[in-house]
């Protein structure tokens, strides 16, 4: 359905003295299917939680979205930290 790619995506952030320390975004792909997409943590800034924190948002939002399934894409260097 090409009017779900139309749709806006939605970006979540953490700062930290006003620099942008982790990022994620996230966009619906059906109309019951969301995707996470981009997940970034700056290397000074893992392991303190902003990951999950940042995921947990991106499932809020796609609950809002009446989505009923997240999704993502991680790079295989990544697959530890979405097992946890």
């Amino acid at each position: 359905d090409m009017q779900l790619k139309l749709g806006p995506p939605s970006f979540f952030s953490v700062q930290d003295n006003n620099l942008i320390v982790a990022v994620v975004s996230g966009f619906r792909t059906s109309p019951t299917h969301f995707r996470s997409r981009g997940l970034w943590v700056d290397f000074k800034h893992r392991n303190q939680g902003m990951g999950r924190k940042l995921l947990e948002q991106v499932g809020r939002q796609a609950r809002k979205e009446s989505c009923r399934i997240l999704w993502t894409m991680p790079r295989m260097s990544a697959w530890p930290f979405y097992q946890s």
